[in-house]
Order: structure tokens, then sequence, then C-alpha cells
């Protein structure tokens, strides 16, 4: 601030108002002080502390703050007690302060009233036109300002030691080295040296756009991390913690460890579910549970927390990581966490990725001191209950008891809401039971579940009950609609028939699949197919902290509900006709609604030429229901002929009206039956109304009168059927269904791409009205066996399509691909697998002959063509499997495109260098008709043979397929430019702009095109001569000598970003730091040292001061190599060569012969490697050339340039393959966290080379360092899989998984030379099995591919990357003495005290065993004092992670347990990182001792206080010191402490530090009197001798009595004798 030309201070006035939406703590819960520091010009003030609200107000004042100049900032930080946990940080400029009240923003949320003022008028002066232009701007902005029309200062503060992904705590208190002072006090003496605290409670949300998990197999993975503030039932007792995990039926659990309120798990989970519904993980959960294992019987369950599974899948990554989560009492009898346990888990389906994070990201302790203590995360809970009115069912089921015999009806409900289960008492032998009950859930928030579960069971004596029904209920939507509550509704039940009649005599065999099914079904986990009762319900959410489970009639009410209004409803269906039904026989429809005894079947009809023409109405149904037309049950229509065989299930609301039209309706087969046939169509007429319908039989429609039409059926093509032959292929045909006439196609042998285009006839009789008129249907089979055979076996089922007669007219309209479902899966799941190319005409019989000379009916259906050459570039096949037993002698390839027009193309014969990885390194180029439609774009169908016995055995091996529709499209767009786009139907010029940008992104500018070679064979094979030397150079060479890398490292890296998929940017690749793969890393910088931090003796070196910075040197071979956190194919883009997967066996097949030779397995057998490519013929272009005369000729869709035949000479190559680290790994036992042995196996061509020797066992995290070196010829054996065994004992090895490198696609490509560079990328792969497409785990790995030139370079030797083994180190830790601790004996005032310490890490991915010792019991310890001068010795190895020293002070009891004072477990990650370097530095003497705290010769004792703390609170909420201990810790390499030894407890050598004897009580029987008093303690022994004086006391006058007594009363008696003797 200027005045009169010189700068001086100037004071003002700093008001903090307010605040809002303020981040909460778990103290916050408990009303402790929040307040504020306010920092300003070098000084720091504080307000009082308010109650802690998310809006709290303090309207106080700080005066007289002194200030250098306006632009100085004034910082403010909320905080709570009572660790001063900072919620949140905001900074303002004395400028903005000085406008007035002002909001500026916290850190982590929320915001802050704060303003300034002053009495310096010159400085208002100053300050008065910036306000007046400020609120000038605001008047002119309305309510633009937030809150009051205040301004709003955004000022974010970047915060060290934030949250990490997924949460977690940080520092929340630091140890004070040397001196008595209490730690609260140390706590309020400097805030600024306080750790900020942070710590979330989760609250996943489902993404909005979610849709429901895929149908298919999902691995779950559980990783336990650690726990802290574990509490039992008693108030303050240890439990033995033991913790487990369920999901889906499967259970697993931790080990069992010892007393303690924290401990460190890090133990991993995995359960593996096949083919999952997706209904069913939308209900499935995932429950955390903590048991006390220290009971005499069964393990106490302390607490539980609940997660839905989809709500985990939807999450980003699929995963919830690392993460604090708060096990709460499902009694209700504690409203407190039971405690708090850290959890990473993931739900990943087939294909998806496996979430994987570096170490350093699960170390989330930021250990900003040597020793910190851990304490329990923040997480706010609210308790809240769920209440159930059970009111009453109707129309259950009579389900039959033991042998079928009747069974009584002792029906009661549940409600199950996250792992808390209420039950309602039995209401007995009723099917319409009266519970009137309500049940009470209780849960806390956030809760990861949302759907309740209510069910109805049948109480059963002697067997398990049954399951009545089931109903699910959204519990986000009861809490946001009290109509729930206010107006009970009924809900139906649904499930699986009671009629044990459904199953078939030939389905006994499959008796297991249908009690599946039918209990999935009265589970509600799939849709039911009857109607299983109703029951009258009402359901509220409400906070209630003391909310308790209901117990079993407890909450009995007897007023009841207002019951809804009775209404009658009346259902009339008019049965028409039945279409394709699955039975030729007299067959009825049986129409339900609601219970049995509202139904009706019309009558008997047997089939005429496919149809059952019923043409009759069944009797109306009357149903009277009390509620509304929600409340009105489902209709079933059935089919039976002796038993039921199809049924279809229709909602009410449908069916509302009294003069609705007939409609078909697809029907359902019967899950409960073996029905190998379509279940039909049925044509209804359904009306539902609450006035009644005429009884009397009405006339059938007028509309139903039939017509004779002509249908014609052009078959074109069809793609993709499912295989369902042995050899991979089908031999397809065509059933083509309509109005009871059947017509077939002609059988397209050994295809999965069938070619017709023909068309079929058939004369029809359909309705006249179009929308009665039935739908064709087009059955796909796969003939077997044909001939005089065809009637003796059944054809195996592929699919079906279905086209409705009323989008079918007289006119030929352009043909559709149609989708092909499987109706028979006894899931219910229709999915398409296949599509046919179908069109449709049907005309009136009668027009039929003038519509013939009108030449309406094509003459053929074959399009218009187009000359065309198709390159085929056939590198090779690749990783063959044996067929026969044998394996592949000497393969070629055919290539057909499924017609007579285009001539078959065949490589020649190979087997070099073998049959399995075959070389044909041939370009094949024919002349084909191509449609200029790309709707008719063919399939080329590629088939591997392999010729034996000199060629008279030639079986098929392999067979795959290579669709030519994109290259259609790119042809058209070369030929005709963006005009073809309107060939391409609705968004063509969209389809023409992303081909340009796909394909331009492939292009390479600086590539020319290579020329074909000229005269080609006449076969149209351009042969490769290989003692010519001819060879491939798809791109530039190898990169070999010193300049070979072309560019600079930021130019590959620049270029590399444009290589990343989906605009991925380069931060996914990370620089990879030497510690973060090596065993011997260390990760992160230090900030500045702790002034009570560790400080060596004598220490005059002037570089130790080094130590700050903890990060090692790069390691050699991650210098400049860069990370990428997915597989590397995808970040390559297009590779050179296109891999088709051959595959063999049958994915279909129900029929004779598949019964008969056991097919249905399909299965990928091999890799065909190879480019297909089509151009104009020359005819073509010269019409282009003509017809657009300025064309540059250069294509307007950039394509790579065809491949040329002399470039493909094979080439000598040495593969290097390091492998670094294993990730989640599976194993047979994959829902156990018990360690496993696995080892690396990698397979080349016929190489294989596995360290089966050389195990890692310990965990799931396996950490090999492993390389591996090969040789090959490339082209050639080019498929480098590496696999992941696990050793086994006995019996062979199991394969885990396995990951396969395509070395030729990296080889060949010049991203993989030239972008990546010479220094190729770490990167993640997926390990998978063969019969899963679940990641079975990942490695870390990268590749390196050199020719034998360049191998032999020294600069490119093989890297060394095995880590620096584990260093020895002792840790000796000195307890002198402990104070203040809370004394647990009452009656004497003492404790019989000893201190226990544990140390616990992870040392390569396994947890270590706990070191724990004890010190000697110091007896009768009285004022909460104990005197120890005990030295523990652990021994360790260091790298280690999550390094932690544990605490503990125990009472001990001679007859009961031993009672739990106090705990207090610290990180001591930098105190074990700070040795190992300096172990490293190579430092001696006293400086390779590194100890804790440092030395201090002005202090005459050097040791640090470690407070212990247990559950107990003070009034504010804080956190209660129950003692503490004073300790001292000594760190150095094993090496060293050899040379310096000492000896344990106090033991000789007694030395660094020397250790006395203890203060103790002395044991003399010459002093009994002192000796009584330390045994009983003070106080007992004053009381003890307050009683003695005063029983010695009545002890005298007793004795007095006695013996002075009579001797006074004889004298008296004398005396009165005397007197009366004398008168």
């Amino acid at each position: 601030f200027e005045r009169g030309g010189a700068v001086m201070p100037f004071k003002v006035n700093i008001t903090v108002y307010s605040g809002q939406a303020v981040p909460k703590t778990a103290q916050a819960a408990l009303k402790a002080d929040v307040y504020v520091n306010v920092k300003y010009g070098g000084s720091k003030r504080k307000t009082d502390g308010v109650d802690g609200t998310s809006t709290p107000v303090w309207n106080f004042q700080i005066d007289n703050c002194e200030v250098s100049g306006l632009d100085d900032t004034v910082s403010f930080d909320v905080k709570y007690n009572p660790f001063s946990t900072s919620v949140g940080i905001a900074e303002a400029t004395i400028r903005d302060l000085l406008k007035g009240k002002i909001w500026i923003k916290l850190s982590k949320g929320g915001e802050l009233c704060v303003g300034a003022d002053s009495n310096d008028a010159t400085l208002n002066s100053m300050t008065a036109g910036v306000a007046g232009t400020q609120s000038s701007s605001q008047a002119a902005d309305g309510d633009a300002g937030a809150g009051d029309g205040f301004d709003v200062v955004e000022t974010v503060v970047e915060e060290s030691g934030g949250l990490k992904a997924g949460g977690g705590l940080k520092g929340l208190m630091k140890l004070k080295g040397g001196g008595d002072e209490d730690s609260d006090a140390s706590d309020a003496e400097d805030d600024d040296n306080e750790d900020s605290s942070e710590s979330r409670s989760i609250e996943l949300l489902m993404p909005e756009d979610a849709s429901p998990p895929a149908k298919g197999s999902y691995r779950v993975l559980v990783h336990f991390i650690e726990a802290r503030d574990l509490v039992g039932r008693k108030d303050n007792a240890m439990p033995a913690p033991l913790f487990v995990v369920s999901t889906c039926g499967d259970r697993a659990n931790t080990k069992k460890r010892k007393k303690t309120s924290s401990c460190l798990i890090n133990e991993l989970f995995n359960f593996t579910f096949e083919q999952k519904e997706p209904f069913d993980m939308d209900l499935e959960k995932l429950t955390i549970s903590l048991y006390n294992s220290a009971t005499t019987f069964k393990d106490e369950l302390l607490g539980s927390y609940e997660f839905d599974l989809s709500l985990i899948y939807h999450q980003e990554n699929h995963e919830v990581y690392n993460t604090w989560v708060a096990l709460m009492d499902v009694t209700g009898e504690k409203q407190e966490p039971m405690g708090y346990v850290k959890l990473s888990l993931a739900v990943v389906g087939e294909n998806d990725d496996l979430p994987v994070h570096d170490d350093d990201d699960e170390d989330d302790e930021d250990d900003d001191g040597l020793f910190k203590c851990l304490m329990p995360p923040t997480i706010e809970q609210t308790r809240k209950k769920l209440s159930v009115r059970c009111i009453k069912a109707e129309d259950l089921f009579k389900l039959k008891g033991a042998l079928g015999a009747p069974a009584r009806m002792d029906y009661y409900c549940t409600v199950t809401f996250g792992s808390t289960q209420a039950r309602s008492k039995k209401c007995k032998n009723s099917t319409e039971p009266n519970w009137n009950e309500e049940l009470v859930v209780p849960f806390n928030e956030p809760s990861m579940s949302k759907m309740a579960k209510f069910q109805i069971k049948q109480w059963k004596r002697a067997e398990a009950d049954q399951l009545g029904g089931t109903y699910y209920v959204d519990v986000s939507e009861v809490e946001k609609s009290p109509s729930f509550w206010s107006q009970p509704r009924w809900y139906n039940l649904y499930g699986a028939p009671k009629s044990a009649e459904e199953l078939s005599p030939d389905a006994i065999a499959s008796l297991g699949e249908f009690t599946k099914i039918k209990k999935r079904m009265n589970e509600g986990r799939m849709s039911g197919t009857a109607y299983r009762g109703r029951v009258l319900l009402s359901f509220k959410v409400e906070a209630d902290p003391a909310a308790k489970v209901s117990k079993k009639g407890s909450r009995k009410f007897n007023r009841v509900p207002a019951l809804l209004p009775i209404k009658t409803f009346y259902l009339q269906v008019d049965v028409l006709q039945g279409l394709e039904l699955p039975t030729s026989k007299e067959c009825s429809v049986h129409v339900s609604f609601g219970s049995e005894k509202y139904s009706q079947k019309s009558e008997a009809v047997r089939a005429d030429q496919g149809v059952h023409k019923f043409m009759s109405g069944v009797q109306p149904v009357e149903l009277r229901i009390e509620g509304s037309l929600e409340d009105v049950p489902d209709v079933f229509i059935e089919v039976f002929d002796s038993k039921r065989l199809c049924f279809i299930r229709l909602k009410p609301q449908d069916l509302l009206g009294r003069d609705n039209k007939a409609k078909w309706h697809l029907l359902q087969r019967c899950p409960f039956r073996e029905v190998k046939d379509f279940p039909g169509f049925l044509l209804l007429r359904c009306n539902l109304d609450e006035r009644p319908f005429p009884r009397s039989n009405r006339e059938i429609l007028p509309s139903m009168h039939t017509k004779t039409f002509k249908l014609l059926t052009h078959v074109y093509q069809g793609r993709g059927l499912p295989p369902a032959d042995s050899n991979g292929l089908s031999d397809p045909y065509l059933n083509i269904h309509c109005g009871g006439q059947i017509v077939r196609s002609e059988v397209k042998p050994k295809t999965l791409n069938p070619v017709w285009y023909e068309t079929y006839e058939m004369t029809v009789n359909l309705p006249e009205d179009k929308e009665l008129q039935p739908a064709v249907s087009i059955m796909a089979y796969d003939e077997d066996f044909g001939g005089a055979f065809s009637s003796f076996v059944d054809d195996d089922f592929l699919g079906r399509a279905e086209v409705p007669l009323s989008q079918v007219g007289e006119q030929l309209q352009k043909p559709k691909w149609y989708p092909m479902t499987d109706w028979a899966s006894s899931s219910g799941d229709m999915g398409a697998e296949g599509e046919l190319l179908l069109g449709f005409q049907l005309i009136p019989l009668h027009k039929y002959g003038q519509f013939l000379k009108d030449g309406r009916k094509p003459d053929t259906l074959v399009p218009k063509m187009m000359k065309a050459t198709l390159h085929v570039t056939a590198l090779g096949v690749r990783n063959l499997a044996p067929f026969g037993l044998r394996a592949v002698q000497k393969p070629l390839i055919e290539f057909d495109l499924g017609d007579k027009r285009n001539k078959t193309l065949r490589t020649k014969q190979s087997n070099q260098p073998n049959g399995s990885n075959a070389n044909f390194c041939q370009v094949l180029k024919t002349s084909i008709d191509i449609p200029e439609d790309p709707l008719f774009a063919p399939v080329i169908n590629v088939r591997t043979i392999d010729h034996r016995i000199g060629g008279l055995s030639k079986p098929m091996v392999g067979a795959t397929s290579v669709p030519l529709f994109s290259m259609v499209q790119d042809l058209l767009l070369e030929r005709d430019g963006p005009d073809a786009a309107d060939q391409f139907g609705e968004g063509g010029e969209d389809l023409f702009t992303q081909r340009r940008t796909t394909m331009s992104s492939y292009a390479d500018s600086d590539d020319e095109d290579i020329d074909e070679p000229e005269n080609p064979t006449s076969d149209g094979v351009d042969g490769l001569n290989h003692n010519r030397g001819a060879g491939i150079e798809l791109s530039r060479a190898p990169i070999a000598d010193d300049d070979a890398s072309g560019t600079t490292t930021d130019q590959s890296i620049h270029e590399e970003q444009r290589l990343l998929p989906n605009g991925t940017e380069m931060s996914n690749m990370q620089s990879e730091q030497a510690g973060n793969d090596a065993a011997g890393g260390s990760g992160g910088s230090s900030k500045s040292a702790n002034k009570d931090g560790a400080e060596e003796i004598g220490n005059d070196d002037p570089e130790d001061g080094d130590e700050e910075d903890e990060d090692d040197a790069v390691l050699p071979y991650m210098e400049g190599r860069n990370k990428l956190d997915m597989e590397l194919e995808k970040s390559l883009g297009r590779a050179p060569f296109q891999n088709y997967n051959m595959i063999r066996g049958a994915k279909k097949g129900r029929g004779f012969f598949a019964k008969l030779t056991g097919a249905g397995q399909l299965n990928e057998v091999g890799v065909f490697k190879g480019v297909f490519r089509l151009e104009l013929s020359a005819e073509e272009k010269e019409k282009k050339k003509a017809q657009q005369p300025n064309s540059t000729g250069r294509d307007p869709i950039p394509r790579a340039p065809p491949i040329n035949a002399t470039e493909l000479r094979p080439q000598p190559i040495v593969v290097r393959v390091y492998i670094l680290k294993g990730y989640n790994l599976m194993s047979k036992n994959d829902s156990d966290s018990t360690d496993i042995a696995t080892y690396l196996r990698v397979k080349l061509g016929g190489q294989t080379m596995k360290l089966r020797d050389k195990p890692v066992r310990g965990n799931r995290q396996p950490e090999y360092f492993q390389s591996f070196e090969l040789g090959t010829t490339l082209p050639g054996a080019s498929q480098l899989e590496i696999s992941v065994m696990e050793k086994n004992i006995f019996g062979s090895d199991n394969s885990i998984g396995h990951t396969t490198v395509d070395l030729e696609n990296r080889w060949f490509s010049h991203h993989w030379k030239k972008l990546i560079g010479p220094i190729k990328p770490v990167e993640h792969r997926n390990i998978r099995l063969p019969t899963s497409g679940i990641s079975q785990g990942k490695l870390r790995m990268w590749v390196d591919i050199l020719t034998d030139r360049e191998a032999g370079l020294e600069k490119n030797k093989m890297w060394d990357i095995t880590p620096p083994p584990p260093e020895p180190f002792e840790m000796r830790a000195v307890i002198w003495r402990a104070e203040n601790m809370k004394i647990m004996d009452e009656l004497t005032k003492q404790n019989d005290l000893y201190i226990v310490c544990e140390m616990e890490g992870i040392e390569g991915g396994k947890t270590l065993k706990p070191q724990r010792y004890e010190t000697d019991t110091h007896w009768r310890a009285k004022e909460g004092k104990g005197s120890f001068n005990w030295r523990m010795k652990f021994h360790f190895r260091l790298p280690m992670k999550k390094a932690r020293f544990k605490v503990q002070a125990w009472d001990q009891d001679l007859i009961a347990s031993n009672d739990s004072i106090g705990e207090c477990t610290m990180s001591i990650n930098k105190f074990t990182k700070r040795a190992l370097k300096r172990h490293r530095d190579g430092k001696k003497g006293a400086l390779a001792i590194y100890k804790y705290p440092k030395y201090d010769r002005n202090k005459k004792e050097n040791f640090a206080w470690i407070n212990l703390f247990t559950r107990e609170k003070d009034k504010k909420g804080n956190y209660k010191s129950q003692g503490k201990v004073a300790m001292e810790f000594q760190i150095m390499h094993q090496s060293v402490a050899d040379l310096r030894p000492v000896g344990k407890e106090r033991e000789s050598p007694n030395r660094d530090p020397f250790l006395p004897p203890p203060d103790r009580i002395r044991w003399s029987l010459l002093h009994p009197f002192d000796m009584l008093e330390d045994i009983l303690g003070p106080d007992l022994c004053r009381k003890i001798k307050f009683i003695g004086c005063l029983l010695c006391c009545i002890a005298v006058g007793g004795a007095c009595i006695v013996f002075v007594g009579p001797l006074f009363s004889g004298n008296i008696l004398s005396g009165v004798i005397a007197r009366g003797g004398k008168s």
C-alpha cells in the first residue's frame, strides 16, 4: 500500500460469515466443531468452532489483520476437530474481500462466504471505485451471482495428498517426538503441520443410458486390501477378524487373524459364472461380511455390506477401485459401523478388458511422516428402514407335499433387502392367508443395492420350505413416492406351473435342467409361465436412526387399511386359427384369467392341411377382483393336446376394449417339455371390458372369408449361418411355410453363405383382410442324410425368419436381409445368428395369368453385375490344429464366391516350414462379376484342404468366410464418387464420408503403388521363386544402425499419438519409471522433512539431505520406454495382413447325425493370413475415364497399395519376449485366495520354452521379470503364444490362459517400425482360455523383433530385467515406558500392563506373516504408568509395500480374557524406503543406521510418544487417547546389524541404547505393608487400612466389655446388695 511514495502495511478486519454445501466427515455426524483457519501476511488466526453441518454459520470477525498490499492472498482452511481434518481450502485477495460479502469455492466442494473492511479512509477511497463498478455490473446481470447477489471468486487450491481414484484415507495425525506433551495439545499447537484427511463415502450411480448386461459368462474379482477400526459386540472389544465374500451362491473367506482392530489383508478372490442371464445380473448381489472368529463355537457375525453386481459392472472400467466400505451391524444393536474395510471390486464379462492398476496406485498412503498413525476413514451413514405391510394373499398354489400327498398350506412371507431379512408369522392351513403384519428391514445409505425382494413360502416340517412366488420392488422408487404406503395394491406372482405332468416321458433325462428352470421362474429371474397368486402390500422408506429388524409377529396391526373397490372384468377370446402348431392331432385352446376357477377352453380341432381351424369363441371369463386394471393378472392362452404344448402370456392393458381386431400371436414353447417343432401361431381376437359379453355363439367375423393367392418367395442369399456339421460347415436348405403349405428349397452343400437366386411358388388360401393374413415363416435346416434316410433322421435346425404378409404386395420390392432367430432356446433367448436375403410377391390366383403376361415376374434374380479384379494375397496358415489325430501335412487354400459364375481359386500346396504353419506367399488374381448394388455383395468361402498320402486323401481341415460388402462399397465410390452413396440408401452420404475418413487414416502418403509383376501365369497365380531371392518388404526395412531411428523421440511420440484408437490421448502411454516394475524400485518424491523426523547420530554429511528425494535412478531397460494400458495391436492401426480364424466343428446339432457323431463343439483350429482387395477391371476403368475426363485418377477413398508378390521373401528373425508381471490370475481354485505357483511357457512354431523349475509362488499378482529369446522365419511361424501355467504337485499342470502375439502383423507394419520407434512400449495383454471369453488375467510385457544382424550388435544385446534381490534388514524397536493408560481394574485402580508390537507388509505381492512380540508384564502398574525398557528385533526384507507397525496395550487377567486398552497402527513406508536408500547409497558407520526420532543433545530423552486409541470418544466426538507409549526405532541392513549385535528384551549385549532394569514394585517380605500396598493399590490399601482400624477398635471395645464388663457389673451388684443389707 503506497502512501506518500512509501510502501506501508495497513490493517483490515476479515470476517468469516457462513458456508454452504460444506463437505462433512464422521465427526460432523456427531456435531463435532468445525472452524476456519485464516492465514494472511505470514500470520494465522482461527474462528470459533460451531456445530458441524453442511451450512455452518460463524459470523466471526478477525480484527486488525496486518497486510502489505491489495493483492495479498488470504487463505481459508475449513477443518473439523479432533484431528483438524481439512474439508476444503479457498483463497481470495484483499482486493476481492474489500468488495463486501463474496462467495469463494472450496477445493473439495462447497462455498464459503467471507469479506473484509478497513478503517483507513485512503484505502476505502481507493477500493470504492472497484466496489461501485462491481455493484453496477451485478445490477446489470440480475441474479447471475451466487448466493444473495454476492460475488463468486473461483479459487480452487491444488492440494497435495489428495484422494486417488476410489477414495481412501490420507494422513490424519503425526507422532510428536520427545517430551510429555499431550497429543491433543500438540495437535492444536500448529495446524499447519497437520496432515489433511479426506475419505469419501461411496455412492455409486447407475448411468442413465445403462443397458442390462448381456447374456454370457462373467468374472467377479474381490480384493481385500486392509481393515481398520474393527470392534466386537462388547464395548471396546477387539475381534479376531474373518472376512467373508459371497455372491451368486458361492462363498469364500480370508485367513483368520488374531485379535486386532486393524489388519493388512491383501487377499484376492475370483468367482466365475457361466451363461448368466441379463435379469440375473440385475438381481445378483455381492455381500461383504465381517465375523469374529474368537468364539467357542460358531463364528459371530458383526457387520456386512452389499453391492448390486450390475451397479459395479456399469461403473467406469467395470470396477469399484480402492474404496473404503463401512460394515454395519445387521442386527441394528449398534448404530455405528462395526469396522471399515478397503476393497477393490470388478465385474467383467466376455471380451471386457480386465482393469489393472499400478502397485503404487493401491498403496495410497501419502507418507508425509516417517511414522503415520492410520486412523479410521470418514464415511457418513444414514440409518433408514424399509417398512412393508403384508396384509393378505389370494389364489396361492395348493402345493403338494412329499410323494405327492396333500400338504398343509402354512404360508409366510419374507422381505429381503441387502443382507437383512424380515419374516412374518405363518398363517396356518390357508391358500388365502391374512397376515396383517408389518415387516421392517433397516439399511444404511449410501447403499449399493436398490432392489428389495418379497417372497411367499410354504412352511414344511421335515423338508426345505417351498417357494410360492417372488416380487421385486425398487426401493429408490418407493422412497420417492408416498403412494406406495398410503394406498395398498395387489401384486401378482408368476412362476412355474405346479403340474408335474408338464414333463413328457422323453424329458425325464432333462429333469435336472427343468428343476433349475422352475427355480429361476419361482425366484422371478425369468418370465413365469403360470399365475401363482397375488398379494396385497404397501411399502414405505423413512429415516430411523434406531431401526431394527422386526421379529416374527411383533408388529401386527389390527386396523386393516380400507379395502379396494371390487371390480368385475369380462374376457372374451375368439380362437380363429392355428398355424404350424407342433401337433397334427386334435388340440384345444385353454384361456386362464387369474386362478384356475377363471378358465375356459375351446373345442378340440384336428389340423386340416397344416391349419387348425377353431373358428369358435371361448365362453367369456368373469373375474371379480379388488383393485384397478393394473391389478388384474395376465391372461394365459395355452394349446393342449393331452398336455400343454405351447402358450402365450398377454397383458390385460393390451386387451382393453370390446371391438378389438383379430391378431396373429407368436406362441412360446413350454420350457418344461421337449418340443422339437416350432410352437406356431394363433389368430385370436381378445376383448376385455367391465361390461359382460353376450353368451350366445356369435357369428365369426365376415373378414375371415378366404381367397386363393399365389405366393412367390424370391430367395437370394444367406450369410453367417451357424455350422451344424463336424467340418465347421452346413448343408443348408429352406422350408418356406405359409397358410399350412410348405415348399422346400435346393440344398447348398458345405457352405455357411449359400447363394440361391431362385423363386419358389406356392398356392395358399388366405383371409381377404390383409391384417388377418399370417406371416411367412422361413425355416433353415442342415441336411444330414438325404434320399431314403431322410424319413428316419431329423435334420438340424439352423434358424427361422418371419415376414408379415401385410408388408407384401403384387409388386416386387427391393429385397431385405432378415435375421434368423432360434426359437428352440430353453431360456427364451431368441438371439439372431445368420441372415437371409429375401423378396416376396402375393398375387390373387385369378390375376396370376395376366400377371405372367405382363412380365411382372422377374426372369432372373441375379442383380446387375460389373467386372472387377480380385486380388488375394495368401501369406499362409498359422497354427493349424491336427485333424484326425494327425498333424496337417501339406495344405492348400480354396477361395470361391459360392456360385458358378466365378471360378474357384486355389493356392499351391505347401509344407514350408511345416504343415501347421505353411507359407504360400502368393498373390492370386482373377476377374470376377460383382453386383453393382452392395446389398448383394457376396461372401468368399475360404477352405483349407490337406493333401495326404500323395493326394489320395484330401480332408477339409478348416473353413472361414470373408464378406465383400465394404469392398464393393469402396469399389462403387471409386467408380462413381460421392454419387454412389445414393445407392446405399439412407445415410449414404455419411457412409461415404466415414469410409473416406477411415481409409485415409490407413493410407501412407509416402508409399507408392507397387505394380503387379508382368506376365502372370495363365491360371491367374503370381508365383514366387524362392531361389531367386525376390522378397517382401511391406514397409521400410527393420531399423538396425545408429541412425536407424529416423526421427527424434518427440517426433515419434507425436506420430504415435495419431495411432491410438478412439481418440485416446497420449496420456494413456505414460513414462515408466524404474521403481514401478522392478522389485527394487521405490516411488514418490517426498516433501520437506518432519521437524520431529529421524536424524542420524553425528550426521555431519552435507549430502545427507538428498534423502528427501527417494526416487531411484531409472532402470536402464525402462529409459525412454512408454507404457500402454492395453494391447499394442489396438494402437497400431490397420494390420498389414488380416487374420481369419479357421473353424471346425458344429455349433448347432440336435439331429440324428449330431447325436451319432457327438458333434456340437465349435473350435478355432488355426488362422489364415492374407489380404483381399477388389479393383475395377480395365474395362470399367476405361468407362470411368470416358465419363470423368477431368478425373485425377486418384481414388476418392484412399486405400493401402496392393502387395507385390516379390515382397514376400522369408528371412530369419530373432524374437525377444520380456515379461514383467502378472495381474489377477485365475486358477482351478477360482474362488479361493490360496497361494498358487505359476510359471511361463512360450511357444513359437515348433519351439517351446518353459520355466517350470522356476515357478513364482505366492499370489495371483506374480512378479516374473523373465525373458525369452526364440528364432523364427518371417513369413512363417509367427503366432507367438505366451501361456501362464499353474504348477501342480500331482497330475498335469493347468493352463490359466494364454495370449497370442502375431509377429508378422508387427514385423510388416510400418507403424511398428517407424512410429513406435526402436524402443517398444510395455503393454498389458489379456490372457484367455479357448473355452471362455472372460479374461483370466493380464501380463505386463513387451516384445522385440530383430534380424539376425541386429541381434548380434552390442547395443542390441538382450536386456537383463532381473530385479535386484531383496535386501535383509533388521528393525530394533525399544519400548521405554507408557503413560496415561486407561485403568481397566476399577477395584485396585491398577493395570497388569504389557505391550504388543506387530509388523506386517507385502513383499513381492505376497502378504508376509505378521511378526508379533510382547513385552513382559508390568504387574500392578499405578496411575496409568508402566516401565518396560524392552527391545524387540524384527527381521524382514526390503523393498516392502504397505509396511505397517502396530502397537497394542493390554491388561493381563489371570482368570478371564485379557482386556484391550488401545491400539495404534502406523504406516512406516517412508521409514523403510529411506533405510533402503541409505544402504544403496553406501552409507557406512553410524550413518548406516537410520533412527527415529532424531538424536537431540539438548533433550534428556529421545523417543516418540505413540498415542493409542479405541472407539471411545469425548463429548465433542473426538477420538480419545487411551494412553501413550514412548518408543524409539533403529533400522539397518542385516550386515550392519551383525557387526553391531544387541540382545533381545534386556539381554546381553545390552547397548545402543543401554536398557536399565525397569522401575517397578519390589517384592520384599521385609516390608510387607509396602508390598501389600503395591499389590492392592494405594486406594484399596487405604480402604483396607481404614476397615482394619475400625475392626481393631471394635475388637478392643469388645474385649473391654468382655473382660471389664463382669467386674464392673459385679461391683455394681455387690454395692447394691451392700446398700440393701444396711437398710
